[in-house]
């Protein structure tokens, strides 16, 4: 029986929405609410994705129903790369529901209708779920159909990602009596099309904190992007012995995939143990770190390539925390040296180790050395240490698990964590994204598997940090200088136009030496280590 325009349009677009979740007996998650209300709620485009277990393809089972229910007549596309992926996977879930046979009391008795040769799941109402697979371009090309209001593309990172975008292309609808919705995706990291959702999703949504907005080339209508980040510890249903599987995965890539939902693996990657999950202290989660903790500042030298440096507090368990970073371009040396002080006094640090990149100890043509200059500005500096081959592997040992830290058995404790360890370096988010961003991305040398590759490559902050691993824990002690009051940052950045260059007629401050070490003023004189 067809419906009238009225009682068409009344239905379509503003429905009586019925509670298929409840009919069902799917309780969401979590994580699976925050999808399905995005999903709801105006979202184009969306990514869940993460870790497997997490709850993506049945939240994706759930959700289509849902729509195919309270919007009479929509056509719904769900995806996988090959037929066999799609029956094992979103067949075999929507068979794990009975086909949504319990709707049957929706339409009085009438059961939506599972045709196993066409793949498609047709509701009373007309709506249609459509189950396609297309692994090429030439794939996509064969779907054939029209138009689409919604599509879910399940695992979509394993496929080519310009099959994706050809599929989105029939996102249309012939009457806007019936909306257009958008797509959904749930992935693992990895894959051919991990980039793409790390470019599109992951980075301009801020790792999932914001809704991106993006209007294309051409049109005035708002697309908005989501990312909803997974993990297997988001399914309370999953019992300790699939946790056990996880943790047992024994290349450290694919379980940092597969376990923590890690979207910062890669081919290549020198950093294999790198975790965003476990390494990264998210923004929420921000603490101060303890005053009595030792700090140190590593300082990798630039200025039109980058100038990095690294701030890392080294706790009472030798676990390190980076917790401050600058990396800018064109700012010259003197300005380098205020901005360092000028943070360290606003924290109130007045015993930092800075440990420097050996090419600021070089011979430039000029009276003073680019560490002279920074003396001159009060940084005392350690010449470091640069064996990079010793360096990285210190970096590697860091990365590494050790006994549970405070934090994260708190973590534990809500239920956030588990086991009984975390690895000994952390970084916090809210502070270090250039650190974040880069040192998962570093390549290794196709030469030296030893090595960090060095051509082409950002590797400005990770050399601080190397830098600083050569030192921290061997009982490097700080350089001091005579009372000194350095300029705000602010007062710094104010100058920057004006490009100042250091100031050579001021008599050298204690500490001042072109050599390996700037020493300190008078190690058996107290008061000449009074700091600034």
């Amino acid at each position: 029986m067809g419906l009238n325009v009225g009682d068409f349009l009344a239905s379509a677009i503003s429905p009586d929405l019925v509670d298929t979740f409840a009919i069902m007996g799917y309780e969401p998650t979590e994580k699976q609410v925050v999808f399905h209300t995005q999903s709801r709620g105006g979202v184009n485009r969306i990514l869940y994705g993460g870790a497997a277990g997490g709850g993506k393809t049945a939240a994706m089972i759930q959700d289509a129903i849902w729509f195919a229910t309270n919007y009479p007549r929509i056509r719904i596309g769900m995806h996988r790369k090959s037929y066999p992926e799609l029956d094992e996977s979103l067949i075999r879930e929507l068979s794990n529901w009975d086909y949504a046979k319990k709707l049957a009391s929706v339409w009085n008795g009438t059961e939506p209708r599972w045709n196993k040769t066409a793949k498609t799941l047709t509701f009373p109402n007309g709506s249609v779920i459509l189950f396609k697979f297309a692994e090429t371009l030439a794939d996509a090309s064969k779907i054939q159909g029209g138009e689409y209001n919604i599509w879910y593309f399940d695992e979509a990172s394993l496929c080519d990602p310009r099959v994706i975008q050809r599929l989105e292309e029939r996102l249309r609808t012939r009457t806007p009596l019936i909306p257009v919705f958008g797509s959904r995706a749930g992935s693992n990291p990895g894959g051919i099309g991990a980039q793409f959702y790390k470019d599109n999703y992951i980075k301009p949504t801020d790792d999932g904190r914001i809704v991106y907005e993006f209007t294309p080339e051409g049109s005035e209508n708002v697309l908005k992007y989501s990312f909803i980040r997974a993990t297997a510890y988001d399914n309370p249903y999953l019992d300790d012995g699939y946790h056990d599987t996880l943790n047992s995965i024994p290349d450290p890539q694919r379980r940092a995939a597969m376990r923590d939902g890690d979207w910062d693996t890669s081919e290549g990657q020198f950093f294999t143990q790198w975790s965003r999950a476990r390494h990264v202290v998210p923004k929420e989660d921000t603490f101060t770190i303890p005053m009595e903790w030792q700090r140190y500042a590593g300082v990798d030298y630039g200025i039109h390539d980058a100038w990095a440096v690294l701030w890392i507090a080294l706790d009472n368990n030798s676990r390190m925390w980076a917790y401050r970073e600058y990396c800018l371009t064109d700012v010259q040396a003197p300005q380098q040296a205020q901005l360092i002080l000028a943070a360290e006094v606003a924290a109130k640090e007045s015993s930092v180790v800075h440990v420097a990149d050996p090419s600021m100890w070089g011979q430039r043509g000029t009276p003073y050395s680019i560490a002279d200059i920074y003396g001159l500005e009060g940084v005392g500096l350690l010449k470091a240490n640069n064996d990079r081959v010793v360096g990285w592997s210190l970096c590697h040992q860091r990365l590494n698990e050790g006994p549970i830290c405070e934090y994260h058995a708190h973590k534990r404790e809500l239920g956030l964590w588990y086991g009984d360890t975390c690895p000994m370096f952390h970084v916090f988010e809210s502070a270090c994204p250039k650190f974040i961003e880069t040192v998962p991305a570093l390549p290794r040398d196709d030469i030296r598997p030893d090595d960090a590759k060095t051509r082409n490559v950002e590797d400005h902050m990770p050399d601080a940090w190397r830098y600083v691993n050569m030192y921290a824990g061997n009982f490097a002690s700080p350089i001091f200088y005579e009372d000194y009051t350095p300029p705000t940052a602010q007062q710094v950045l104010e100058r920057m136009n004006d490009q100042p260059t250091a100031d050579f007629s001021k008599p050298m401050r204690f500490g001042m030496s072109s050599e390996d070490f700037h020493f300190p003023a008078d190690l058996n004189n107290p008061s000449s280590r009074g700091g600034w």
